[in-house]
């Protein structure tokens, strides 16, 4: 029960963290001209050496809302199951860094394997 409590949790967090990072964060970042007001995928950009004209940056700012909401989620959904408040801090700030560390590394491997092989 315990389980599925933690389920339903993280589900209705993540739904409405994408809601609000979509509709508020992204509104105004849509094309890629828009990007200086966008400094999470201009930092993307560049620590993966991403080359945009081979790369769909709508798709892009889709995956990294997507992986952010999973990033935010998680880690609120795992704070809100400790009574300790310090635990509750290093629980967090550890999730993440880790959460962002590999999630983020994953996708720019990805992205960087896509466009060598094609344009993405």
């Amino acid at each position: 029960m315990e389980i599925l409590r933690f389920i339903v949790d993280f589900l209705t967090l993540y739904i409405l963290i994408y809601i609000i990072y979509s509709v508020f964060f992204n509104k105004n970042r849509k094309e890629y001209k828009n990007l200086k007001n966008n400094d999470e995928i201009k930092f993307f950009i560049k620590a993966y050496k991403l080359d945009m004209k081979k790369t769909d940056y709508s798709e892009l700012l889709k995956t990294l809302t997507i992986t952010n909401s999973f990033i935010i989620a998680i880690s609120t959904t795992i704070v809100l199951y400790i009574e300790n408040y310090f635990i509750k801090i290093i629980a967090c700030f550890i999730t993440l860094l880790l959460l962002i560390f590999v999630l983020y590394n994953l996708i720019g491997t990805y992205y960087k394997k896509k466009e060598n092989e094609k344009n993405v």
